[in-house]
């Protein structure tokens, strides 16, 4: 009887740290999609600052002013960071996969099995060599 009553209070305690854990990692992986969402529009919104930047820089009035070509120069190697941020993060993103429809993947096994079929029954000519 008291195996009984242990191994009830055990299968209670695994679901309910199952049921935790389940919804930890959840959260978490929600967190991080979260985060890389955010970091994708900041690359993207640090890289047009950049060219707008480029574009002041280059233009006539403001041409080989030192402190706008440092703003570049560290506005470039801070798109350069966020972009190996980005790299990281690009792991969390799903992979889509090309669905064949199902017409096709049974043309394609029929044609396999068509092949298989005719190496079985195949024997080759047979000939002489007078």
């Amino acid at each position: 009887m008291t195996i009984n009553i242990a191994l009830t209070l055990g299968l209670i305690m695994s679901l309910i740290i199952n049921v935790f854990g389940l919804w930890y990692v959840r959260a978490l992986l929600g967190r991080l999609s979260w985060i890389s969402q955010n970091i994708n529009d900041l690359v993207q919104i640090i890289g047009v600052y950049r060219s707008n930047l480029e574009g002041v820089h280059k233009m006539e009035q403001f041409y080989g002013d030192q402190e706008i070509k440092n703003l570049v120069l560290h506005t470039a190697s801070l798109l350069d960071v966020l972009e190996d941020y980005q790299d990281v993060v690009l792991i969390t993103e799903p992979i889509e996969y090309i669905e064949e429809s199902e017409t096709q993947q049974k043309e394609q096994e029929n044609a396999e099995e068509e092949v298989q079929e005719k190496h079985v029954l195949y024997a080759g000519t047979r000939e002489r060599n007078n």
